[in-house]
């Protein structure tokens, strides 16, 4: 895949690899708030983690499993809408889970 500028997606140094790997998202050179009101660019799982929640909370709102009872179901649910809804980068599933979620 590439990214919003046409760069190739790539596999960032510090992301985690193997057989629990769910998603992948964008970590490297974000930019973000910081303190004192001020921007800055920052990488890490830090990064990706609230564009992952960001884009599930997004999924989440126009689903009806966002209705059901909070359980393990419901959780099993959620991480589904994840998968059928991330986007394939062409690596390998130790890399990359069912892709980039979106």
């Amino acid at each position: 895949g590439k990214d919003i500028a046409g760069h190739q997606s790539f596999l960032a140094g510090f992301s985690n690899r193997g057989a629990k790997v769910a998603l992948t998202a964008p970590g490297v050179a974000v930019v973000s708030t910081i303190f004192d009101d001020r921007w800055g660019v920052m990488s890490g799982t830090s990064m990706a983690t609230p564009i992952t929640t960001g884009v599930l909370a997004r999924r989440l709102g126009d689903s009806p499993v966002v209705a059901m009872p909070r359980d393990a179901a419901r959780a099993a649910a959620i991480v589904q809408l994840a998968r059928d809804h991330a986007e394939d980068l062409g690596l390998a599933a130790n890399m990359q889970g069912a892709g980039l979620a979106r």
